[in-house]
């Protein structure tokens, strides 16, 4: 991860600010995730900044970083709305500590029946009720397509967006809520779910909707496996499909 830093560091990816801002992170981390002893009260209010720092970053209000696009206002149809991407370092890296300094198990070599039968229900279950929703409301249509940009976008998509997202709302958002309510399971995956939805409030009302029904599936894949790469794999799997077989990102 130091090799990671530095090297964007001296590829003007970041500057001493954004650096900083990381070191501090880091700290915020390290004592939330290596100080189990502290009160209620003073975890709880890491909590917080914690889930407050990360939302900062994702959303690129800490200065000091200079993502890398990728892609330049690309229109892929006729009907389709024009979009940009970028490589969020100000996003993946957060994430990165996070997963480094809590006990998330992406690495994981144990493989069983039951992880893969979860994963694939989950991943399956999403696309046929996403897909039936989105085109019931004409949020897309059926447009299937293999467009040049796809390598770039599943190295984008996979390792900065499906990582980042699972790492802070699966591994930690639902994560704590199940911690807390060891009894109700099912109801820490509906708030961890709302809340990976408003967090998408930027695209409407009708984004924050279909973005909660997917954040189910993802956290429900997370709760069956106790695994960050099942939830990343559901992910990862719906926003390929919708790549590949629809509008993208939405019709204009």
């Amino acid at each position: 991860m130091s090799i990671t830093v530095l090297s964007a560091f001296y590829q003007g990816i970041i500057n001493i600010i954004g650096l900083s801002a990381l070191a501090v992170f880091s700290a915020i981390t390290y004592a939330y995730f290596n100080f189990p002893q502290l009160n209620k009260v003073i975890r709880t209010l890491l909590f917080i900044l914690l889930s407050v720092c990360f939302a900062v970053f994702a959303f690129h209000k800490v200065p000091g970083f200079f993502n890398v696009i990728a892609i330049s206002n690309l229109q892929l149809s006729k009907a389709s709305m024009p979009f940009s991407m970028y490589l969020n370092f100000d996003k993946v890296m957060p994430a990165l500590i996070i997963f480094a300094m809590s006990d998330l198990s992406i690495l994981e070599r144990s493989k069983s029946e039951r992880v893969v039968k979860y994963t694939l229900f989950s991943l399956l279950s999403c696309i046929a009720i996403i897909i039936t929703l989105v085109l019931v409301s004409g949020y897309v249509l059926f447009e299937p397509k293999l467009p040049d940009i796809l390598l770039i976008w599943m190295i984008n998509n996979f390792f900065f967006v499906c990582f980042s997202e699972e790492v802070f709302f699966r591994g930690f958002i639902q994560k704590t809520l199940q911690n807390l309510l060891p009894k109700q399971q099912m109801l820490a995956l509906v708030i961890a779910s709302l809340i990976f939805g408003v967090a998408h409030f930027q695209g409407g009302l009708t984004y924050v909707i279909l973005s909660s029904t997917c954040g189910f599936f993802y956290g429900y894949a997370y709760y069956k496996t106790n695994k960050i790469l099942c939830s990343m794999m559901v992910h990862f799997g719906l926003n390929l499909s919708h790549l590949l077989l629809f509008t993208y990102p939405a019709l204009i």
